[in-house]
């Protein structure tokens, strides 16, 4: 907004976030076994879905945060097949990347957690790269990803910064569900 004066170019970062998901899922479609063509459809379907499309023309940054998710399980898949350090670094730089970018990405936890811990167990990487990407992702989310909650702390006192605050009650149970179902509207 600052080089164009005005927010045309906004939208840039979910677009080619759009792209890099794109990317990512025909890379987690190559790493289980696709044809290119296959992988190829798969990433096309997913870019027209009505959500990516929706989200890519908005600035918010739920497509970054689907990119750096998909980033992780891409490269974390690759990693543990190959046992390459690059492959190691950018699945950890994408996990900190996700965490900083939105709580959200926490969410994803669990499941990133159970698809790498079952491919990790399919390959038999050993020891040493399995520890290599969790420290990558421990160090990652140290440097990218805690700033903002350390920010909220320091601030609020909390973690999650105001949430708490916005989602308190602050009324009789049906006053609260009117004044809530009338933001969702």
């Amino acid at each position: 907004m600052a080089l164009a004066g005005d927010d045309t170019f906004v939208t840039i970062v979910q677009w080619l976030a759009l792209a890099g998901g794109a990317l990512g899922l025909w890379m987690v479609a190559r790493e289980l076994g696709l044809a290119r063509h296959l992988a190829l459809f798969a990433a096309a379907v997913w870019v027209i879905l009505p959500g990516p499309i929706t989200q890519a023309a908005t600035t918010q940054n739920d497509l970054v945060v689907t990119c750096l998710t998909i980033a992780v399980v891409a490269f974390g898949l690759r990693a543990l097949r190959t046992r390459a350090p690059g492959d190691i670094v950018v699945a950890g730089v994408a996990f900190g990347l996700g965490v900083g970018a939105k709580g959200s990405f926490l969410f994803a936890l669990v499941p990133l957690g159970l698809l790498l811990a079952s491919a990790a167990w399919q390959q038999r990487p050993g020891a040493r790269v399995v520890g290599a990407l969790v420290a990558a992702a421990a160090a990652s989310a140290l440097v990218f990803g805690a700033y903002n909650y350390v920010a909220n702390v320091t601030q609020t006192g909390s973690p999650s910064g105001g949430l708490k605050r916005l989602q308190e009650r602050t009324g009789s149970v049906l006053g609260n569900e009117i004044r809530v179902s009338w933001d969702f509207a």
